[in-house]
């Protein structure tokens, strides 16, 4: 996993979400000799939200973060099979579409089941953007806005 810092003119966008209350921090791993520079200004500004009982910090009760089983990493192929198998009878499966991977490919989120899959349009190909093909560029970018 790669940690960054966001800064929008002198403001630190990571601080802002953690002081409003919208995040906690996460440390790096300790055998790491490169911490942030910012992690101090980060546990501060943790300790003001929870201090000031702001966001996931007060005690209004908030939508609680459940687990999703994440079918679309390649460790879980198997259990995607599966899946797709129990529910590929359901009438109607609602989902949002979390990530657009091309113009015919897209990750899911299913509410319902609580997981994210990868959906393929049926019966369609489009083009996926190659270097050794540059014409292929302009109609796989054409795609992917349209998907978007």
């Amino acid at each position: 996993m790669i940690f960054a810092t966001v800064f929008l003119g002198s403001s630190i966008i990571n601080e802002e979400i953690v002081r409003k209350g919208f995040a906690k921090v996460q440390s790096g791993r300790r055998d790491v000799d490169q911490i942030s520079i910012y992690i101090k200004g980060l546990n501060e500004a943790e300790e003001e939200a929870i201090q000031k009982k702001r966001g996931i910090h007060s005690k209004k009760d908030f939508i609680k973060i459940e687990a999703y089983t994440d079918y679309t990493r390649k460790e879980s192929a198997k259990k995607a099979q599966t899946f797709f198998n129990y529910i590929k009878n359901e009438k109607e499966v609602n989902g949002v579409v979390e990530l657009v991977l091309n113009g015919s490919r897209f990750k899911i989120r299913i509410d319902a089941f609580k997981c994210f899959m990868i959906v393929k349009l049926q019966g369609i190909k489009t083009l996926q953007f190659d270097k050794n093909y540059p014409e292929y560029e302009k109609f796989s970018n054409l795609s992917f806005n349209f998907a978007k």
